[in-house]
């Protein structure tokens, strides 16, 4: 069998011809969906209650803040609850603070815990951002607020479009 050699010039068109003709003839109906993943608030199974939470950090005032949501089955607000703390930066970051509960609102975490030990049922987990939108604005909200503010009836009108927001997407 006698084989001819491509001439050197010739050898990169070649080579790009036989890469087409090789994709071309490739199953093109194979191709892997790109799945965006759709994060948004989920209400809790009845009958129980779901408290969402997140924090803040202020660093030009040195405060931090916290933000509380507490919903039923049915995504019904229960409570809002809005905090200021203050402290210095270095106290506020310290990892310590969340895991041994050294800082000022420490013993509010180990409340919680303790009291989490007398219900029926207790769940804890991480939320993205996304679906812990109310919370989150309550927390940012909070350096307004030098004590702790309870609403049980009201919503602030600059959180109810995140209410709302997170009422329709579980609806």
């Amino acid at each position: 069998m006698k084989t001819t050699a491509l001439p050197y010039s010739r050898i990169y068109q070649d080579m790009r011809e036989r890469l087409q003709e090789y994709i071309s003839a490739q199953d093109s109906s194979i191709t892997m969906p790109i799945n965006s993943l759709h994060v948004q608030w989920e209400p809790p199974p009845w009958p129980f209650f779901k408290v969402n939470y997140d924090g803040a950090l202020f660093q030009e005032i040195q405060q931090a803040g916290i933000g509380v949501m507490i919903r039923d089955s049915g995504g019904q607000k229960w409570g809002l609850i809005k905090w200021s703390l203050k402290g210095t930066l270095k106290q506020l970051q310290t990892p310590s603070i969340w895991t041994h509960c050294l800082a000022s609102f420490g013993h509010i975490v180990d409340d919680a815990k303790v009291l989490a030990t007398n219900f029926v049922f207790s769940f804890f987990s991480h939320a993205k951002r996304k679906a812990n939108a109310v919370a989150d604005r309550l927390a940012k909200l909070a350096k307004h607020f030098p004590s702790p503010c309870f609403l049980p009836d009201d919503i602030p009108s600059d959180v109810l479009h995140f209410v709302i927001a997170d009422r329709l997407s579980v609806v």
